[in-house]
Parts: structure tokens; C-alpha cells; sequence
């Protein structure tokens, strides 16, 4: 009987002058984490280029799983990863293509996500962090910057953000909690509202429902006008609001609500 044997290629590069690691194609899942040798570290079954370009180090063409050992001061840019993807703890994170779920955390600048067919998960963000065409759920805690989203499929939640601001469809329910500015477009679900000072959305297929006040309204609409206007809520102290000005065919759900 003959057995066969995986083994992994572990590599090692200087990382002095390194500020971006750049990576395409990776059949398997991405592993990023850091640490506090001043070098880089590469692990994988066989990658078909690996070279040096100035501050860029590239890898291209890896047949498994990747796992890296980065300094934090390491960006990151990747794309075409067919297995999920989980980073940490560097400098910045650009995703392109991910047949699986990222799972991205503890951001030093922006984190910018496009095309992931699984979840998405961002939390401890000093800078900014977008996300476009997720086709599963999205969730975001602590974003020291601004959220901004173009089509999620999925459920969608905001935990702790300077601003929100959402285009094209929202497919799921959202949930926005401690928010300053909330701009969105189109919520096919429910959207859920508290501790944010203003709202801007143009339609809501589900309830919404707001917690910890809306103070006064700005825009109440009876029918669809063309072009189509948005609500414009401004939420700011507790225990106030006016469900009454809401009106066409959602839901506006005041058991958090007390009335004028």
C-alpha cells in the first residue's frame, strides 16, 4: 500500500520595505494574520509565483490554502480566492472575488469588499469600509469611518459607525445600531433603527421600526412620486416621534415608539 503525503512549502521574504502583498488566484482559503518578526512568511502546497516588485511582494497561482505571517504595517490586496478568507490585524484589505465567507478584523485604514458569494463579517475598522455585490449576510461593528454597501442578498447589520450609506438593494432585513448618518436607497426586508440622529431612505419593503425616538420627520409621502423622493427622518432625542407622517404601504411598528 502506498501513502501519500501533503506537504506544505513554507517560505520566508525580508518584509523591510514591503508595503503591499498582492495575491490572485488561490484555490483554497486565505489566512492572514500578524506578527512581530520583521519578515513574511508564506505557506502553501505550491505557488507559482512568488517575486519581489519594489514595496509589492506578489503571489500568484497558489493550489491550496494559503497562510501568511505579515508586520501590521502590511497592506493586503487579493482576488479570485476560492475558499473563505479571514484576516487580521494589518494596515488595509482589498477583496475581489470570493467563492467562500471573509471574515476581516482589526483594520489599522479601509477595508473594501467586492463580489463575495458567502458572509461577510468586518468588525474594528479605524477607516472606512465598503462592501459591493455580497450574496450572503453582512455584518459591520465598530467602523471608526463610514459603511457604504451596494447590493447585499442577505440580511445586513451596522453596529457602530460614523455613517451609513447603502445603494442599489438591500435584500434581507438591516438592522443600524449607533449610526450617526443613515442613507439608504431600497430595504427589501425589515430595517430596525436605534441610537442613530438621522435617517435618509427612498423605500422600505417590510416594517421599520425605530427605537430610542425620531424627533421629527421631514418628507411624508402618500403614494409613489416620480421621480421617487426619499423619507428623511431626523432621530434625536428619546421618546418623541410621529409615526402618523409615514405612510404608503409599510409598516411603522411604535411598540418602541412613545407618541407625541
Amino acid at each position: 500500500m502506498t501513502i501519500h503525503k501533503e506537504y506544505m512549502m513554507q517560505q520566508s521574504f525580508p518584509a523591510e520595505g514591503v508595503r503591499r502583498i498582492v495575491i490572485s488566484e488561490v484555490k483554497g482559503d486565505l489566512r492572514v494574520q500578524v506578527w512581530d518578526q520583521p519578515a513574511i512568511q508564506v505557506e502553501a502546497k505550491r505557488i507559482a509565483q512568488m517575486e519581489p516588485e519594489g514595496d509589492v511582494l506578489m503571489l500568484n497561482g497558489s493550489d491550496s490554502s494559503l497562510q501568511l505571517l505579515v508586520p501590521r504595517h502590511v497592506g493586503l490586496v487579493a482576488t479570485s480566492v476560492s475558499g473563505d478568507v479571514r484576516i487580521a490585524g494589518i494596515q488595509y484589505v482589498e477583496l475581489t472575488g470570493v467563492q467562500g465567507s471573509a471574515d476581516i478584523a482589526d483594520i489599522a485604514d479601509v477595508v473594501s469588499l467586492d463580489k463575495i458569494k458567502g458572509d461577510v463579517r468586518v468588525r474594528n475598522c479605524n477607516g472606512t469600509a465598503s462592501a459591493a455585490d455580497i450574496k450572503g449576510d453582512a455584518s459591520f461593528e465598530e467602523i471608526r469611518g463610514e459603511v457604504s454597501v451596494i447590493s447585499v442578498a442577505g440580511d445586513f447589520s451596522v453596529r457602530g459607525a460614523a455613517t451609513l450609506k447603502g445603494r442599489g438593494e438591500l435584500k434581507g432585513d438591516v438592522s443600524v445600531i449607533g449610526v450617526g448618518v443613515v442613507d439608504l436607497e431600497r430595504v427589501k426586508g425589515d430595517l430596525i433603527l436605534k441610537d442613530c440622529s438621522e435617517l435618509t431612505v427612498l423605500q422600505v419593503g417590510g416594517d421599520l421600526l425605530a427605537q430610542d425616538g425620531i424627533a421629527r420627520d421631514e418628507l411624508a409621502r402618500a403614494g409613489p412620486p416620480r421621480p421617487p423622493a426619499p423619507w428623511r427622518l431626523l432621530l434625536h432625542s428619546p421618546g418623541q416621534c410621529s409615526p402618523a407622517a409615514i405612510s404608503m404601504s409599510n409598516h411603522l411598528t411604535s411598540k418602541y415608539l412613545r407618541l407625541r
